[in-house]
Formats: structure tokens, sequence, C-alpha cells
């Protein structure tokens, strides 16, 4: 098991301690969090998501490259599953693997203000 998953094993775990949801098994699939990118993060190339191929080549045949592009359009109400080839999994995928990117880039003092309020915000809708 890699780090990554270790650590997404951990988030899963608290957030069905914490809220007694898990990852994207609400509001049809969909998981809210505030994005926080910096600078740096939002030129990184889609790859640093660690994405399926699948998931991956859809974006990019979409227009994304970087991490910000695709930060910015779901900002703006993108919706990723009209993209050919990504559906509900690769809609999952792709959240989660950003969720995962915001907090890897975080101290641990703010991963945990974080997933307290990532909590916050989907236990109330």
């Amino acid at each position: 098991m890699t780090k990554n998953s270790e650590k997404y094993e951990q988030i899963k775990k608290i957030f069905k301690d914490t809220a007694g949801i898990g990852l994207h098994e609400r509001h049809g699939g969909k998981f809210y969090f505030s994005m926080r990118l910096t600078p740096q993060m939002e030129v990184c190339d889609i790859a640093a998501l660690d994405l399926s191929v699948r998931a991956t080549n859809g974006l990019r045949r979409a227009g994304y490259h970087t991490v910000g592009e695709l930060c910015i359009d779901l900002s703006n109400g993108a919706d990723l599953k009209k993209i050919r080839n990504c559906g509900a999994k690769s809609y999952s995928e792709i959240m989660e693997k950003l969720f995962l990117f915001n907090l890897a880039n975080m101290s641990e003092q703010r991963q945990r203000l974080f997933i307290l309020e990532t909590i916050e915000k989907n236990h109330r809708m």
C-alpha cells in the first residue's frame, strides 16, 4: 500500500467515524471541499494527481493539462461527467485525488483544520 493510499484510508475512516459518511456516498456521489492551491500547485501537470489512464486521458482530451486549470473550471461549475469516457467512477476518482493533492501539500496542523472543515461542509449539505 502506498503512502497516499494509506493516508486516503485514514481519511475515509475519519469521515466515517466523525460524520457517519464516506467519501462520495452523499449528494448523488458529490463530495464538497474547498480547493486551496498554491501557485506552484496550480501549474502542476495533472499527472501529479496520479489518476488512472482513463481519467487522465479524458481530462487531457477535454483540454485540462494543469491542476490549476481543472480547479478553476470546477470552481466555475464545470461538469466533468460531460467529458467523454468520464463517468461516475472517473469523476469520483478525480475529486478524491484532488482532495488528497490539496491535503498532501499542507502542514499537519492545516490538514486537521481542512479535514474538519470538509466534514462540516459535507455534513451540512
